[in-house]
């Protein structure tokens, strides 16, 4: 079991380094395959450390260098797209300077000359270039098919908010989604990640409208975190099946569209931890946006909350168009 341990990917969300490190990898390439097969445009929304990171870092090895990386995997024998393409990652979490909205602007487009010079491509101008002007960037670059993968598209939302420069953030996202995403011939697929859907904020018509996939939907439901069969095997393969019972009860809290699933980073630091149970997700990111609905919660909320802490059920209206701005306004949202 020792030697077991020592292949869980703990903290592992790039798909080369896992497979060239030889961690174990839940293996959901088939899936994979199958939704890489549909070139368009989709948004994923899962909360944090459920793979979402992983899914793009998956689809950036396969795009760029096909089945490279993917011998014993069940997509070898899918795949069969022989194509080119040009693949740009962007991990919006890493935009998150101190300051001004002007100070963004500036580290956002410096974030965005690095990662296109990872592609060849040189700036020749001082200004505010890159992120004003993104399609046409994206036009010149190559010949080549363009796939776009975008980590926690919501990040710069988020850190407008609690920077007080939440309207200008929104519009300036909206201008480069628009020029990345609508109407670019060149762009065969487009994938973004985030934890929140940031609706009625015309942000999606930007990227004239992809296909949105939350938690609600069955669709895809199983791409993200780990299926009851997929955390069986692995208690079995690390000798741990005696402990299924009470994995089970501390980390099998999820409903993805019709599918029971188990947070992945909770379970995998649950077997790297010697099976002992803790609350391993809870610091894994800010929750700031959190606290502030708690501190203008109804007395209503605050019971509701209270009652399934307690494991009563209760009964909530989700609505999935909630403005992210309005949270504080309606916590029962």
């Amino acid at each position: 079991m020792e030697k077991a341990l020592k292949l869980l990917p703990l903290g592992t969300s790039d798909f080369e380094n896992l497979r060239h490190r030889d961690q174990i990898y839940v293996d959901k390439t088939d899936m994979i395959c199958e939704l890489a097969s549909v070139p368009g445009k989709f948004f994923f929304a899962r909360p944090r450390r459920f793979g979402k990171s992983l899914l793009l870092s998956t689809f950036e090895s396969l795009f760029r260098d096909g089945l490279k990386n993917f011998q014993g995997l069940k997509i070898e024998q899918l795949w069969t797209d022989k194509s080119t393409y040009k693949v740009i990652k962007l991990d919006f979490s890493r935009v998150k300077p101190e300051g001004t909205f002007e100070d963004f602007c500036q580290y956002f487009d410096n974030y965005l000359e690095a990662q296109f010079s990872l592609i060849g491509f040189k700036k020749e101008d001082n200004g505010l270039f890159l992120s004003n002007q993104i399609e046409i960037f994206l036009a010149g670059l190559s010949s080549s098919s363009l796939v776009l993968l975008i980590d926690e598209y919501d990040a710069p939302i988020q850190e407008g908010y609690s920077k007080k420069f939440y309207e200008e953030i929104v519009g300036f996202m909206w201008n480069f989604f628009s020029g990345a995403f609508k109407d670019n011939r060149h762009l065969s697929y487009g994938f973004l990640t985030g934890i929140l859907r940031i609706a009625q904020e015309s942000i999606f018509s930007g990227l004239n409208n992809p296909t949105v996939n939350s938690i609600l939907d069955e669709t895809y439901d199983k791409y993200f975190g780990f299926t009851r069969a997929e955390v069986h095997k692995m208690l079995r393969d690390y000798g741990a099946l005696e402990k299924e019972a009470e994995l089970k009860t501390w980390y099998d809290g999820y409903l993805f569209g019709a599918e029971e699933i188990y947070n992945p980073w909770s379970v995998v630091n649950y077997i790297a931890q010697g099976c002992i149970p803790k609350a391993y997700w809870v610091n894994t990111g800010k929750n700031e946006i959190l606290e502030e609905v708690l501190k203008t919660a109804t007395e209503d909320v605050i019971e509701k909350l209270y009652a399934l802490l307690q494991g009563e059920r209760v009964v909530a209206r989700i609505d999935q168009n909630v403005v992210y701005r309005s949270l504080l306004e309606e916590p029962s949202s």
